[in-house]
């Protein structure tokens, strides 16, 4: 569901699966977090960790720019 987001293709989901994707986006923000708390309790490699902490921002950052463009469509 991520995958058909960010490759951008909106107009193919239909309302069920735009719901479940802004579930899971909601949601992967905490996910990420507590994914690099516990690497980092674990004292997993820290390039495993500088990965982590990548890919969250980056989702992080798309999140955040989903919801705002969702927010501004539903106040039209």
């Amino acid at each position: 569901m991520e995958q058909v987001h960010f490759s951008k293709q909106d107009d193919r989901r239909s309302p069920a699966l735009r719901q479940d994707l802004d579930f899971i986006l909601r949601h992967a923000v905490r996910l990420l977090h507590a994914t690099v708390d516990v690497m980092s309790s674990n004292r997993w490699d820290m390039l495993k960790k500088v990965r982590e902490m990548d890919l969250e921002e980056e989702v992080e950052t798309r999140v955040d720019i989903i919801l705002s463009m969702e927010d501004d469509a539903r106040s039209k």
